[in-house]
């Protein structure tokens, strides 16, 4: 059952930094991450990994996190 909350999001584009956002200093996943991603995909939302590290990088944590079918890689200067 759809709410007005989630019909707020629906659509919206998110850009989440890799590091210190989906994964650790030590680079293991954070708690709960690979959820929240699931769970933003599943209200509609557009989700970008990027990472300054570059593409290939956050490629790795897309595929990481199972978010390859709901999130695109992307680097920093693709975003302005």
């Amino acid at each position: 059952m759809k709410t007005a909350k989630s019909d707020a999001v629906k659509n919206a584009n998110i850009f989440i930094d890799v590091d210190l956002t989906l994964v650790d200093a030590q680079g293991r996943l954070l708690e709960g991450a690979r959820e929240a991603l699931v769970r933003l995909r599943d209200e509609g939302c557009h989700l970008f990994l990027w990472s300054s590290v570059g593409m290939d990088y956050a490629a790795r944590w897309q595929v990481c996190t199972g978010s390859r079918s709901c999130s695109k890689a992307t680097h920093p200067s693709q975003t302005s």
